[in-house]
């Protein structure tokens, strides 16, 4: 998936997330903002969870992506 390994990782970066989703990251940070990606932080940067990531390309936070 772009180049992104999904299943040996727990945490992707935002500019990883904008390559899967193939959107820009000023849209990983609008959503991350929103609330519509959750975000936490691992030695003090920001990272989100693989399994959001993986929920929103199945489909179940259609809105997100609109």
């Amino acid at each position: 998936m772009n180049g992104i390994n999904l299943s040996n990782r727990q945490f992707l970066t935002p500019s990883e997330v904008a390559k899967v989703f193939r959107v820009s990251k000023s849209n990983i940070y609008q959503m991350l903002r929103s609330g519509e990606l959750p975000e936490t932080f691992v030695r003090k940067v920001k990272r989100i969870p693989v399994k959001a990531v993986l929920e929103i390309l199945d489909g179940k936070h259609k809105e997100s992506l609109k």
